[in-house]
């Protein structure tokens, strides 16, 4: 290092020579040679170029030698001094320049971050600012929204209205083109959506109004609304309204035309003055009738042709002339016309049947009445009255008849009454004799049945004794069968003659009663007569009947399943004893052929059903038959509880 150090200070070209380097473990003998660049204008120029040339191996001994050259011309040395010297000088100038240019640019740069900073909080500041404007954008924008919604429900109400409102309308602007139409205006013009935008008169139409052009025009031009009652080509009116349109700040913007379809009032009208015709025609065709109008001061200003027939004055006589005049002078005394009209005005009519005066002074019986013609009677009134002297003197002649006839007809009704009396005796002593005969049939069903168990059965029952003695007897077969069939046939007959017995008078009827009895004797009778048979009880009796109803219901109930045997054919019988409140029901119902009940057959009007309405009867019991062909017959009997016997379920 000090070599190339001492070779730094001259420009002479420096070779060492025997120089030795290691590489890959080994040394080299390599020559170094040193040489300053010293050409101008050569970009390396004030450094040194160090090349290295490998050389033959130097004996062990030999040493280092370091050599010089020289350039041979001092000319050259010294243009490379000035050069230099040049140089140095050039580069401190730039130097010095660029320290001035340094200086300028670090009081820019303290400027700019000065600026910076300031921009940075003016930047802090409109982040503040912005951050604030966002939150009034977010408030407007929720405003906005809200807004928006607010007129899409308003659309929305307006397009419905559009839709819904039966007036039909176009909107036009200054130049009278569409601006926008109800679906209800097309009935009238030929608009089609894409008609936006187009002249009203190239549009076709439907009405028969050829100044309708020349109205919208004028409309626009003096600002004043016209309404014309227009008809179409198929015979419908409309109630046209030409208005100007105006903004909200009361800017004109067009026309606005409506079309309100008035067909119905026009025939309306039509039919009123058809109607006013063809009243105008009756009031004059009804002679028989005086018909007239007043003032609301009581003034005659109309007169009928049937007033001039019943008063006898003419139009010209009376038109102008005070009512009074066609009353009698007690009445105008009374101020009767005044409390008439007075009525009228009050009550919308006021009705007098009351004696008035003709021209002549003849007096006749008239009946009217006074009508208001509004509600106060300030249009004044109408009076339709009509001469009914004949039907008066009728009526006196009937009053006189009605009194004879009332006279007569007390006297009947006296008559009658003391028929009804006697024939209601007459009804109570045949429910008497009824339930005497009942008593006395019931007793003698007693007796017969006490004579049957007693007598007859007993010598029945000793009969078959006899015949079993007397077939143990006998050995042979021919009389051992006979007397089975004997046996069988008397078993037959004291079995008969033991039902028949019970079934005069069962004993428990009157031991225990209706509940215990009846289903008793259904089960004997299903039994006997190989039927079958439900009963049921729904309901308690707090109490038991009296001996007349129970007895009274059980025959009822004995003779309908006796009628299901001889008539029905039934295969089944229900029997349903049922308390409700205030009643007992007995409802016997079968499965048989039936019949029509509203035939008069003989199972409706027989001697069976006419004893049980007849027993029914006695108990104050109600007897219902209901029957069908092929669905069987139902019997309801319906019997009124004592108001001392309660029920409970």
């Amino acid at each position: 290092s000090k070599t190339a150090q001492g070779m730094s200070a001259s420009p002479r070209i420096w070779v060492l020579l025997g120089a030795r380097m290691p590489r890959a473990g080994s040394e080299v003998a390599v020559s170094v040679h040193v040489r300053p660049v010293l050409r101008s204008g050569t970009p390396p120029r004030g450094y040194y170029l160090v090349m290295f040339e490998e050389s033959a191996a130097p004996p062990a001994d030999a040493t280092t030698e370091l050599k010089t050259t020289s350039e041979g011309e001092n000319e050259q040395l010294h243009d490379e001094l000035a050069r230099v010297n040049e140089q140095l000088r050039l580069t401190l100038e730039r130097s010095a320049v660029q320290v001035e240019e340094a200086k300028a640019s670090n009081e820019e740069l303290q400027a700019m971050n000065e600026e910076l900073r300031s921009s940075a909080e003016e930047l802090e500041t409109s982040k503040e600012e912005l951050q604030s404007s966002n939150e009034e954008l977010a408030t407007v924008n929720q405003e906005l929204k809200i807004k928006i919604e607010e007129l899409a429900a308003t659309n929305n109400d307006f397009q419905n209205l559009i839709t819904s409102t039966e007036m039909g309308a176009i909107f036009l602007d200054r130049s009278l083109r569409v601006k926008l139409s109800t679906p209800r205006a097309q009935e009238v013009f030929n608009l089609r959506p894409g008609d936006v935008g187009r002249q009203l008169s190239d549009i076709t139409n439907r009405l028969l109004y050829e100044r309708l052009y020349d109205d919208v025009a004028a409309v626009l031009r003096h600002l004043r609304t016209v309404e014309r009652e227009v008809e179409t080509r198929d015979n419908t009116w409309y109630s046209v309204r030409i208005h100007p349109y105006r903004t909200s700040d009361d800017r004109i913007e067009g026309v606005a035309i409506t079309f309100q379809d008035i067909s119905g009032r026009k025939k309306v009208e039509v039919e009123q003055r058809a109607g006013d015709e063809r009243l105008r025609l009756l009031i004059d065709s009804a002679v028989d009738y005086a018909i007239f109008t007043m003032d609301s001061a009581g003034c005659i200003d109309s007169w009928n042709v049937g007033a001039t027939r019943v008063f006898g004055y003419s139009a010209d006589e009376v038109l102008g002339k005070d009512v009074a005049m066609l009353f009698t002078p007690e009445d105008r005394a009374a101020g009767i016309p005044a409390q008439e009209l007075a009525q009228a005005s009050e009550s919308g009519r006021a009705e007098d049947e009351r004696w008035h005066l003709r021209k002549g002074g003849e007096r006749f019986f008239s009946s009217g009445v006074t009508t208001s013609l509004d509600t106060d009677g300030r249009g004044g009134f109408v009076k339709i009255a009509r001469d009914l002297t004949e039907r008066r003197q009728n009526e006196v002649a009937i009053e006189h008849a009605k009194e004879q006839l009332e006279v007569r007809v007390a006297e009947r009704t006296a008559e009658l009454q003391a028929e009804v009396v006697r024939r209601a005796v007459a009804q109570q002593e045949v429910m008497d004799l009824l339930r005497k005969l009942v008593t006395a049939q019931e007793q003698e069903r007693a007796r017969i049945a006490r004579d049957l168990h007693d007598q007859l059965g007993q010598q029945l029952t000793a009969l078959r004794l006899a015949l079993e003695r007397h077939r143990e007897m006998l050995k042979t077969p021919e009389a051992t069968d006979d007397l089975d069939r004997a046996l069988t046939l008397a078993r037959a007959v004291d079995e008969a003659v033991d039902f028949l017995a019970w079934e005069l008078r069962p004993a428990a009827l009157d031991d225990l009663g209706l509940v215990a009895a009846l289903p008793q004797f259904l089960h004997e009778w299903s039994k006997y007569h190989q039927l079958a048979s439900n009963f049921q009880m729904t309901g308690k009796l707090d109490a038991r009947l009296t001996s007349e109803a129970e007895t009274t219901i059980y025959r009822i109930a004995q003779e309908a399943v006796t009628n299901i045997v001889k008539h029905a054919h039934a295969s089944r019988v229900d029997v349903v004893l049922e308390v409700v409140p205030g009643s007992l029901l007995l409802i016997i119902e079968d499965d048989g052929v039936g019949f029509d009940s509203g035939t008069g057959d003989s199972r409706t009007t027989g001697i069976g059903i006419r004893g049980m309405r007849e027993r029914s009867a006695l108990i104050g019991a109600t007897l219902q038959i209901e029957s069908t062909p092929g669905k069987g017959t139902t019997v309801y009997l319906r019997y009124p509880l004592p108001t001392s016997s309660g029920t409970s379920q």
